[in-house]
């Protein structure tokens, strides 16, 4: 099994709450991540990114090599419904990022479409579906791409503008009780702050669903 995420993690509700495979889906999310953050060469992170597509792929098929991810996710995900086919998808958004030639709008999309799957794979495989996880997905993505992000600081303020417009379409969703931790997550994402939030707010909303509880933007 992958480890418990860090205490400061805006995530760490998620992983905490979510059941078996939250984990590893979070870690290849992060195993993404790491491939656009610290690779320098476009290429050889291009090259990363389509080993990691097709070994996501061949876990629908075949036993997965001795890579822990890899494992945790053919356990753990695909027996409840999440394909490899589908994982392998997850590279596309990051093969966008790491194009030069990519605008503004597209490389917003991409973090969009990131956080959605990351987050719909979650509610997936745990039956904490709601209305507004998919926003609340791209929501967190974006904010976290503009608070780690080496991009320039035009990028990550259009990627936090992006977000908080991506957080307006989440609180208009109805929240279901099992389906909480993801609009917390983004809130403690989108105000740049680790952990989940003021307890007595975080508390409030996950017991009424009461969005107005978290502080205003």
């Amino acid at each position: 099994m992958m480890p418990p995420e860090p205490e400061g993690d805006p995530l760490v509700l998620l992983t905490g709450s979510m059941g078996v495979g939250t984990h590893a889906l979070v870690a290849l999310d992060r195993q993404f991540e790491s491939i656009w953050s610290t690779t320098t060469e476009p290429v050889i992170a291009q090259m990363r990114l389509l080993w990691w597509s097709q070994a996501l792929s061949a876990l629908d098929d075949s036993p997965a090599p001795a890579v822990p991810i890899l494992q945790d996710l053919q356990r753990d995900v695909l027996p409840r419904g999440v394909t490899g086919a589908m994982l392998a998808t997850w590279a596309d958004p990051w093969e966008t990022l790491l194009d030069p030639a990519a605008t503004d709008a597209e490389r917003i999309a991409m973090l969009d479409r990131r956080g959605s799957a990351l987050f719909g794979a979650v509610a997936s495989i745990s039956g904490s579906t709601g209305p507004g996880v998919a926003a609340a997905g791209a929501c967190w993505s974006l904010a976290d791409a503009a608070q780690w992000s080496s991009a320039t600081s035009a990028h990550r303020a259009a990627w936090r503008e992006a977000a908080r417009t991506r957080w307006g379409d989440a609180v208009a969703a109805s929240w279901p009780r099992t389906a909480r931790p993801f609009l917390v997550s983004a809130h403690a994402a989108l105000h740049d702050r680790r952990g989940v939030g003021p307890a007595v707010r975080t508390a409030g909303f996950m017991l009424t669903g009461r969005t107005g509880l978290f502080d205003p933007l």
